[in-house]
């Protein structure tokens, strides 16, 4: 698969030039012009590399971070047991080799596609986290509560990133709502 023109698009809004970019990725600034003009194609871990050192981003962000998440394994574990996403021998469309390939963290053979087919599995792996956030916010009685709750989450996932929130939010979830409130405005 080709991303040239995206990669392009996103290097230019960030202002970031052919010469840092191949800097990053050990080849030369003709080679980015090449793999831009979509000549020839980028590989999964020259737009990981990107995304990590430069902050490009081209719509594979969440899948990287869920990926460096330490939790993977735990999530993968819980979806098999509970029996979601699991269809003969794949895993929310993932093959077992794509699996493997995402638990030893191999983006130098992991493919595009691999990642387009990780969505079903971060989407399971936050919906319980959003219907346990609503369930919390409903439990509720004052609106004033609940807004400063829904602003605090936004805050946390605007400064740390959404999987920092998430497990943020599992740790303390058990707490009664004042010391949740607490806790939260504290990390921000």
């Amino acid at each position: 698969m080709y991303y040239g023109e995206r990669v392009m698009t996103e290097r230019k809004r960030l202002k970031i030039t052919q010469k840092e970019m191949a800097k990053v990725l050990d080849v030369t600034s003709s080679t980015i012009s090449i793999k831009e003009n979509d000549v020839r194609s980028f590989r999964v871990i020259e737009i990981y590399k990107l995304y990590r050192e430069l902050g490009l981003e081209i719509g594979f962000g969440k899948q990287f971070d869920f990926i460096d998440s330490e939790q993977i394994d735990f999530y993968i574990y819980k979806a098999k047991k509970e029996n979601v996403g699991v269809i003969g021998t794949s895993f929310f469309g993932l093959s077992q080799r794509e699996v493997e390939l995402i638990r030893k963290r191999e983006y130098g053979r992991m493919t595009f596609e691999t990642l387009e087919r990780m969505n079903a599995l971060i989407k399971y792996v936050n919906e319980p986290i959003e219907m346990n956030i609503r369930n919390k916010l409903n439990l509720m009685c004052d609106k004033q509560e609940k807004e400063l709750l829904q602003k605090l989450v936004n805050q946390h996932v605007e400064r740390y990133g959404v999987q920092s929130t998430i497990r943020l939010i599992e740790a303390d979830l058990k707490l009664d709502l004042c010391n949740f409130l607490r806790k939260l405005s504290e990390n921000l």
